[in-house]
């Protein structure tokens, strides 16, 4: 899901290529299937069982955002990327650029121009947001803290012990 001020577009891009690069996958299977068998029902399962067999690690239907699911990932075998700068460098990695150039979408030169326009989108993001906070630090938390503190200090220099 991408936040509220993305658009879907650049997700459902990628999501489509992978889709496409696999429906081809499958469809490459099916063909050199069919070239030696004659039942397409009995291709169909046998790639779909070979898939499945293949990656039934990344199936998880768990919260994918605990410590526990970046624990498992690891055991899984499959990533386990923790923050959007190392999401990002995978944008560059050669089998994804690959994936883009096979498919005609991207070159590598537009693929890595993204990968920079996105880590500076999120650098000044991240500057925005730690302003904001600095700024809110500033004008609320501060003077409210201070005025709690002098009241406290007035309280306490007005105390006096009974004298029982």
């Amino acid at each position: 899901m991408v936040g509220s001020s993305q658009s879907a577009a650049t997700s459902n891009t990628y999501l489509n290529i992978a889709v496409a690069q696999v429906l081809k996958e499958f469809a490459d299977k099916l063909e050199r299937s069919l070239e030696t068998e004659t039942d397409l029902n009995e291709a169909v399962h046998a790639v779909i069982k070979e898939s499945y067999t293949r990656h039934r690690r990344v199936v998880s239907n768990g919260n994918g955002y605990t410590a526990e699911w970046i624990q498992e990932a690891e055991r899984r075998g499959l990533p386990g990327v923790k923050n959007t700068v190392d999401a990002l460098a995978i944008l560059t990695h050669s089998e994804i650029v690959s994936l883009f150039e096979t498919h005609g979408i991207l070159t590598k030169e537009e693929v890595e121009s993204r990968y920079h326009i996105y880590l500076e989108k999120y650098s000044k993001q991240i500057n925005i947001e730690a302003g904001v906070m600095i700024e809110m630090a500033r004008r609320q938390i501060f003077p409210a803290v201070s005025a709690y503190a002098a009241e406290l200090a007035r309280d306490a220099s007005a105390w006096r012990p009974s004298t029982r």
